[in-house]
């Protein structure tokens, strides 16, 4: 990873600092390190997270204090971006559209594309369907067709059935030799 700072060198200090909603992150050279006075692997010379994380490094990183942050880790977008890693769970939900945007930038396809195994090959289907047919009951019993929403639940209860019998059959038909 190169250096925040020269953009030229290859970056040997990683610092995180998160306080409340703000979240920097800073990689630096070692020549960078050493016009900040950081202290460098090896060496007893230490210096404080508030003079290393000072206006004209957050300039340097384009920082904005508006960066969306996860609402449970306090990832930042910033560093979403950079890491390309999620910092929990959460971050999935709370920097979507990043995430998305993300993806997008890097041509990714955000949903999977994959080969999926013959016990699981109905699954996307099914998916839809019962997605379908909930949708449907929801509407029936806000229209108060009660007798649509009960044979709407009931081809639902039938799919999950299916879909229950077909993943234990699959099940009873694994072995251990």
């Amino acid at each position: 990873m190169k250096c925040d700072v020269c953009k030229k060198n290859e970056a040997i200090i990683f610092v995180r600092n998160i306080s409340g909603q703000l979240d920097v992150e800073l990689h630096l050279c070692h020549e960078c390190a050493k016009t900040r006075n950081v202290a460098i692997p090896g060496k007893n010379k230490a210096v404080s997270l508030s003079s290393l994380l000072s206006a004209e490094i957050q300039n340097a990183l384009n920082y904005s204090p508006s960066t969306k942050l996860c609402s449970s880790c306090g990832q930042s977008a910033l560093s979403l971006s950079q890491t390309k890693r999620a910092g929990c769970a959460h971050c999935y939900t709370s920097l979507k559209k990043e995430i998305l945007s993300l993806l997008k930038n890097e041509n990714i396809h955000p949903s999977y594309i994959g080969s999926i195994s013959k016990q699981h090959e109905d699954f996307p289907s099914n998916l839809h369907e019962r997605l379908r047919l909930q949708s449907s009951l929801e509407r029936a019993v806000e229209s108060e067709d009660y007798e649509q929403a009960a044979y709407i639940r009931d081809k639902l209860k039938i799919l999950e059935e299916e879909a229950f019998s077909k993943s234990s059959g699959a099940e009873k038909g694994f072995s251990h030799d």
